[in-house]
C-alpha cells in the first residue's frame, strides 16, 4: 500500500498520463496521417519501458496503413529523458521502421535535452538512421514540403 490508499507502488512509478496545466494528457501520442504518408509521435515527460512499448504498438498499427518512404515526425519538445530499460524497445522501434521502408525521420526539439543525447547515442551505431532536427512543427512541415522530389528520386533506387 502506498500512503494507505491501497495503491501499488508500481502503478505510481510509471503512469500513462501526466497533469499538464490541470489537463490530463498521455505521456505519448501516435497519430497516423495516411494522406500525408506520415506518422507523428509526441512524447512528454519521462519515458518508461511501458510507455515505449505502448508507442511501439501504436507505431506498428499506424505504419501498416502507410506507403514506403513514409515520414516519421517525433516531437521531443516536451520530453525530458528515457529510463534505461527503454533502450531495447527503442532499438525495436528503429529496426521496425527501417524494415517498413521509412523515408525521413524528423525530430522536433526546442532546446538541448538529455533524451536527445540518449537517443542519439543509442542510434549512433545503426546504419542509415540519421534524423533531421527542427525546432518546431511548422519547421517540420516546411522541411516536409521539400521531400516529394527527394523521395521520388530515392524510391527508384
Amino acid at each position: 500500500n502506498a500512503d494507505g490508499l491501497g495503491l501499488k507502488l508500481e502503478s505510481l512509478e510509471y503512469p500513462s498520463v501526466i497533469e499538464w496545466w490541470g489537463i490530463m494528457k498521455k505521456y505519448s501520442e501516435v497519430r497516423t496521417d495516411i494522406s500525408s504518408n506520415r506518422i507523428t509521435i509526441t512524447i512528454r515527460g519521462r519515458i518508461s519501458r511501458r510507455t515505449a512499448e505502448e508507442i511501439y504498438s501504436e507505431i506498428r498499427f499506424g505504419v501498416s496503413d502507410l506507403q514506403d518512404n513514409f515520414v516519421v515526425i517525433t516531437d521531443l519538445s516536451q520530453a525530458t529523458f528515457a529510463y534505461l530499460d527503454c533502450i531495447p524497445c527503442y532499438l525495436k522501434i528503429v529496426r521496425f521502421l527501417q524494415s517498413s521502408q521509412v523515408g525521413t525521420i524528423i525530430r522536433i526539439i526546442d532546446s538541448p535535452k538529455i533524451i536527445v543525447r540518449q537517443l542519439d547515442r543509442v542510434a549512433s551505431g545503426i546504419e542509415n538512421y540519421t534524423p533531421v532536427y527542427v525546432s518546431s512543427f511548422a519547421e517540420a512541415e516546411s522541411f516536409m514540403a521539400t521531400l516529394p522530389v527527394l523521395q521520388s528520386s530515392c524510391s527508384d533506387l
